[in-house]
Parts: C-alpha cells; sequence; structure tokens
C-alpha cells in the first residue's frame, strides 16, 4: 500500500471515529481485527489489502458524507 492510500484511510478512520464510530466498530463493519485499524492510524500497516481498502471507503461513505467538514477528505491530501 502507497503513502497516498495510506493517508486516505487514515482520514477516513479518523472522521469515522469522529461521526462516532470507535475503532472495534469499524474493524468488525470491515471484517478485520481492532489491532490493525490501530495500525492502520499509526502508519505502521503495510499490507496492500482492496477488500479493506474498499470496505473503509465503503463506511467512510455511508457515515460521513453528510457530515460538514469530512467529504472532502482527499481534497486535503
Amino acid at each position: 500500500m502507497d503513502i497516498k492510500s495510506q493517508l486516505d484511510l487514515k482520514s477516513m478512520i479518523r472522521s469515522l471515529c469522529k461521526a462516532g464510530l470507535s475503532q472495534e466498530a469499524i474493524a468488525l463493519a470491515v471484517e478485520v481485527n481492532q489491532s490493525t485499524i490501530s495500525r492502520i492510524l499509526s502508519g505502521k500497516y503495510q499490507n496492500s489489502n482492496f477488500k479493506l481498502a474498499m470496505g473503509i471507503h465503503m463506511l467512510y461513505l455511508q457515515h460521513c458524507q453528510s457530515i460538514p467538514g469530512t467529504s472532502s477528505v482527499y481534497n486535503a491530501l
């Protein structure tokens, strides 16, 4: 996974957390361990996993698109 992809996932997870989801809830929704979400947030996640990236992206779209300031996550990069 390249650095820009990591930043996108990290930004989406941060937005999901701001929307009220816990790391555990995010992990359950995308079918990974909470430690995987934690590693993405810390920048220590190095695996390339399309299913995980798409799961986080879909969860982000479901929960954050209508929250002011979160839909521009890609523009901030």
